[in-house]
């Protein structure tokens, strides 16, 4: 497996070179690198390969792009375009990603037609199940067709390096000031802080994860919870896995504790050899730098808000409460009197 960026460039050629050899009469299918239009995303690791180890805190933030983890700002970021401008006037990536539909470009990897991908989401290879990349490319190309994660990309210091924000990751909640058009009342806040702090806690994200036993999940022996595919058609079919990206708080796999979580996660991807699952997440957390929050200033909570008469408070008409996941607790809720004003 490459190791290097060098060997992975390597690869590159190579799939595009025995293209014949590997996919027959589907070789001028032959895509050697995946690439879309969610460019930042993809190139992350290769971007962050080119930034100086020794960047400060302070320079990473400032040239962040979006809070997502998108860095083409940085110190180093114009080095990894030049290689994979380099790469596409090769051939090695499609000449019609930028204005293609991804799942067209997820289709060529389920059908086998992609040599390599790129990008921040470990896991991305091994969810779906049998409608995954990885179950597609099980009924296409057969059971002995997998993808596995490597690390590739070295930085000027040899470190593979991972750089991800501190805190609360990708994810915004707000309550509105105006829902469907009607002045939100102090009580219907609250009602929906509430039920935020609901989603929020351990127990909830732990059932919204893995669903019920029988229908979308096993219990093995040891405790262990295996993932299994609802019945098509069901109502309990989780159109995403453990309900990432649609259940708010949820944001990784993550059960009640933490013991749990590591006993778990192997089983976590239905279809999926529970090795590759753990050498994805392993090599995920390998070399991983935090780049730390930066606060504006504190707020400070006034007073709770289940404690003031109703009337006693209105809520600005100019204002929208923010509030960031995914581990909120109902006394860090109540910061919503920061923007409340007395009658």
């Amino acid at each position: 497996m490459p190791s290097t960026l060098e060997e992975f460039e390597a690869a590159l050629f190579a799939f595009r070179d025995n293209a014949e050899l590997l996919l027959g009469d589907d070789a001028a299918h032959m895509v050697p690198l995946f690439m879309t239009d969610d460019v930042g995303w993809l190139l992350g690791p290769l971007v962050e390969s080119f930034i100086p180890n020794d960047i400060t805190d302070r320079d990473l933030y400032i040239t962040e792009v979006g809070g997502d983890a998108r860095r083409f700002f940085a110190p180093g970021a114009k080095e990894a375009i030049r290689v994979v401008n380099r790469w596409f006037n090769e051939g090695l990536i499609h000449p019609d990603f930028a204005i293609s539909e991804t799942e067209e470009m997820e289709n060529l990897i389920r059908a086998g037609f992609t040599g390599a991908v790129a990008g921040h989401s470990h896991n991305q290879a091994i969810r779906g199940g049998e409608d995954g990349w990885i179950g597609q490319l099980h009924q296409t190309q057969g059971e002995h067709a997998n993808l596995v994660v490597v690390n590739t990309f070295q930085n000027d210091a040899g470190y593979y390096r991972s750089i991800v924000n501190a805190g609360p990751p990708d994810r915004t909640m707000f309550v509105p000031k105006n829902p469907l058009g009607n002045e939100t009342t102090l009580e219907q806040a609250v009602a929906a802080l509430l039920y935020i702090d609901f989603l929020s806690r351990p127990e909830t994200i732990q059932f919204l994860q893995i669903g019920f036993e029988g229908i979308n999940h096993i219990v093995h022996e040891n405790g262990a919870i295996e993932m299994i595919p609802a019945e098509p058609g069901s109502r309990y079919v989780m159109n995403s896995p453990q309900n990432f990206d649609i259940t708010m708080p949820i944001n990784g796999f993550r059960m009640a504790t933490r013991e749990l979580t590591e006993l778990s996660r192997p089983f976590a991807y239905t279809g999926v050899d529970p090795r590759i699952v753990i050498d994805a997440y392993a090599l995920a957390a390998v070399g991983v730098r935090t780049r730390p929050n930066v606060n504006a200033g504190v707020v400070q909570m006034l007073t709770p808000v289940l404690l003031v008469p109703k009337k006693a408070w209105v809520i600005p008409s100019e204002k929208e409460v923010m509030l960031l996941g995914p581990e909120l607790s109902w006394l860090r809720l109540t910061i919503l009197t920061r923007y409340m004003k007395p009658k």
